[in-house]
């Protein structure tokens, strides 16, 4: 119980701190609820006592308007307090949104590229969505707690009044009677809420699980971009299908439990007519004895119910906040996600030659070795390798050869398992993270490009140099496709957001990924593959293309066909996680080593190739 109500206070600080407004309106708001029936009920009762008693016309008519003017006065200090809550709501919304946006960018790349991380932070999402578990039912419950604790203290406050009549007036045996037998119906009945509310979790459980599964359904029914897929394949009939029978299965479950709970609310329904009429009776016979007159029968009647079910409804979210605590945990564990990675505070030398600098820079890897978390293999083992501003470098070799871990080594995704890389002699760890970031622009061979304009996928954000954005796309080859644009830079990608965005084709996209890494202008270019949807022809004229471009930049070249890099200065040849091989093109097929080996598996593929182009 400790460590549950630990998770759920450090929860409710957290987020406290995301939006301290909403917390204070909503609770202000809460007590501005709480306190208006209890006005009532006092007023109700003087009114009602003085019309059973000296029924004088002035006092009832002052107790009248005083009731209504109440009423008003806090019904207006409610409505401001609500409206005032659901603008801070919108705005806690909005930081909730940008303090997980803010954890997923700090994260270590290592984090996000691993299947637990990712399943916690889909796992909090799917909670929220099914029985708003998670934060969601915690300030639910906290803000319910708020009304019900004040609740208790108002209710509290009119019952003494009670006692105190009572212990005046004399207490007589039958009044005890009933006032134990009001005190055991209602321990009774908080604790059969709790035996109730266990009892159900499991249909609950049930129901999330289904609804779940209704809302990946649906969500891949109504993705735009699997709408060719459905029709061609004629997947309608199988989704249809599928979705009928969980909706089935759903009202099956929720049948079961609606009659579940007929079932479980006749003891409650029982004990809560014990509980009132014991409690009647209980007034009753004191107002009988003189304790008190008719119209604080009302009150205080009122008073103890709601006394009594401020208690039971406070247990009863107690125990649904213990109940939900592992969901809770599940969201602090992602914002407790720890930076591992060593974030250094050496600024890089800024070489940029467009300002007169030389780009002096080098790169060195010293005996470096990587295995991926979890992994026991060795992704990479003993690599050595350095190059120098301006050199084009190849990277070559099969799939799996360890080509794409060197460079996320090199862009410091991840930091090696042994080993060093220097940056200009200085291990890169002890750099700024962020400016060692913008010494590299990559693309990856499964790049992204956004649903947003095609100026800010090219200058991945909102401040736009319009001429050079035009420039890269004109250099990478889409100046055709940019003119018959109708909004030209400006037109959106894809429909997710705009109805006249535009559909672009595979090569289209890569070249938009190359006017990005362009747009960056920084001192390293690497091109991870990503034509590797391209046939051998088509790839080598691209990264050909490409090189003409960089100028005086350095570029590394990264493929498993090898007649896409004969152009570069040097070629490694990368096979099980090491270098087998260096030298360039000539050099290394006269080795008649494993370059050679590569080069005459894949030739006969490139001649036949070639022949057909040559036929056309």
């Amino acid at each position: 119980m400790k460590k549950s109500d630990n998770i759920n206070g450090r929860a409710l600080e957290f987020l406290y701190s995301l939006c301290p407004g909403y917390f204070k309106m909503t609770v202000f708001n809460t007590l501005v609820g709480t306190f208006l029936p209890y006005f009532d009920i006092f007023m109700s009762a003087e009114i009602i006592t003085e019309l059973s008693g000296n029924r004088n016309p002035k006092r009832t008519l002052i107790l009248i308007i005083i009731t209504l003017a109440g009423n008003l006065l806090i019904g207006v200090f409610g409505e401001l307090a609500s409206r005032l809550a659901n603008i801070y709501s919108r705005k806690f919304d909005d930081a909730e949104s940008a303090a997980f946006n803010d954890k997923t960018l700090s994260l270590d790349y290592s984090d996000l590229e691993e299947p637990s991380v990712r399943q916690l932070r889909r796992k909090i999402t799917e909670s929220a969505w099914i029985n708003n578990h998670g934060k969601g039912l915690l300030m639910n419950d906290f803000f319910r707690l708020v009304g019900y604790f004040s609740d208790v203290i108002m209710a509290f406050i009119f019952c003494l009044g009670m006692v105190i009549s009572v212990i005046i007036n004399g207490f007589k045996p039958i009044t005890a009677l009933f006032l134990v037998l009001f005190i055991a119906a209602t321990a009774a009945g908080v604790m059969y809420q709790k035996t109730a509310t266990d009892k159900m979790s499991d249909f609950w459980n049930q129901g999330s699980r289904l609804m779940l599964e209704e809302n990946r359904i649906s969500g891949e029914m109504n993705d735009y971009n699997l709408g060719k897929d459905i029709r061609l394949y004629n997947l309608a009939d199988f989704y249809d299908r599928v979705d009928k029978k969980l909706i089935t299965d759903h009202h099956e479950l929720f049948k079961k439990l609606n009659g579940k709970r007929f079932l479980i609310n006749i003891p409650n329904d029982a004990i809560t007519l014990v509980k009132n009429s014991s409690l009647y009776l209980l007034v009753s016979l004191c107002a009988l004895g003189g304790a008190f007159g008719a119209g604080s029968v009302i009150k205080y009647v009122s008073a103890v119910r709601r006394l009594s079910g401020a208690v039971t409804m406070i247990i009863y979210y107690l125990n649904d906040i213990r109940s939900n605590t592992p969901f809770v945990e599940d969201y602090m564990r992602y914002f407790d996600l720890p930076r591992k990675m060593y974030q250094g505070s050496l600024p890089i030398e800024k070489r940029a030659f467009c300002d007169g600098g030389d780009y002096d820079y080098k790169i060195e890897f010293r005996d470096v070795s990587f295995k991926y978390p979890g992994c026991e293999e060795y992704a990479l083992r003993h690599l050595n390798l350095m190059f120098k501003v301006g050199e084009r470098l190849a990277v070559v070799g099969r799939n799996g050869s360890g080509k794409t871990t060197f460079i996320k080594l090199l862009c410091r995704l991840y930091d090696p398992t042994e080993g060093r890389i220097l940056l200009n002699g200085i291990d890169i760890s002890k750099y700024d993270y962020d400016e060692y970031m913008r010494v590299f622009t990559v693309v990856f061979q499964d790049y992204r490009l956004f649903s947003f304009k095609l100026s800010e996928n090219v200058a991945a954000g909102l401040e736009i140099d319009e001429n050079f954005c035009i420039k890269c796309l004109e250099e990478v080859g889409f100046g055709d496709r940019l003119s018959e644009l109708p909004e030209g830079i400006n037109t959106y990608l894809y429909k997710n957001f705009d109805k006249n965005g535009i559909e672009i084709s595979g090569g289209e996209a890569q070249k938009i990924a190359l006017a990005r890494a362009l747009y960056k202008n920084a001192p390293f270019i690497i091109l991870d593959e990503p034509t590797a949807a391209l046939d051998p022809i088509s790839e080598a004229a691209i990264y050909e293309q490409f090189n003409g471009i960089v100028g005086q930049k350095t570029a590394v070249y990264i493929s498993h066909r090898l007649a896409s890099c004969r152009f570069c200065d040097e070629i490694a040849v990368f096979e099980e996680g090491k270098i087998v091989e260096r030298g360039t093109h000539d050099g290394l097929l006269e080795q008649c080593g494993k370059y050679k080996e590569l080069w005459d598996a894949q030739a006969g593929y490139y001649a036949e190739d070639r022949g057909l182009e040559d036929r056309r």
